[in-house]
């Protein structure tokens, strides 16, 4: 609406009120264009999708693996990416199954004897070969801490279904 029509409708307006809205329409109208009504998507498509995931399950689950940068080639996604799906889509699972939750008492000290006797025994006696089959004699669990494996009590094996591998395997190993 013009101001004319403005005033026949009955509408009073000073000068200065129109001046001001002129030329602050003016003035914005020649810096910047017209807002638009569209929204401003900030966010970044998603490449971890299920097809990815899938993909890089696969890659992993061979019985040698090829390295990150060569997963993020053939899947065509970034190195940043494969690590993010290894290690937060695909944590806690191998892809021949998953372990059982083992779990300590509360008020027990911890140390070496007790976590062997109460997690790595029965995951190897249950898990591994549930889980790896024929290939359990081939499972090694590393261990960070270094008194673990320095005594000859601390050696932990999966239980042999066969005579012909019947060594005792260290847990460091």
């Amino acid at each position: 609406m013009t101001v004319k029509t403005l005033m026949k409708e009955g509408y009073g307006l000073a000068k200065s009120t129109v001046s001001r809205v002129w030329k602050s329409v003016g003035s914005e109208a020649s810096r910047k264009p017209p807002a638009k009504n569209e929204k401003n998507n900030s966010r970044k498509p998603v490449t971890r999708t299920p097809t990815k995931i899938r993909k890089i399950a696969d890659l992993c689950s061979s019985d040698n693996p090829v390295p990150q940068r060569t997963m993020a080639a053939k899947a065509g996604v970034s190195q940043h990416t494969v690590n993010t799906i290894i290690h937060k889509d695909l944590a806690g699972f191998s892809y021949r199954g998953q372990t059982r939750f083992y779990s300590i008492p509360r008020k027990v000290k911890v140390n070496v004897d007790l976590s062997i006797r109460m997690v790595l025994q029965p995951m190897f006696d249950f898990d591994v070969p549930n889980l790896y089959g024929a290939d359990a004699h081939k499972v090694i669990l590393h261990m960070d801490s270094a008194f673990s494996y320095r005594q000859k009590d601390r050696r932990v094996a999966p239980k042999p279904r066969n005579r012909v591998h019947n060594e005792d395997r260290m847990v460091g190993e």
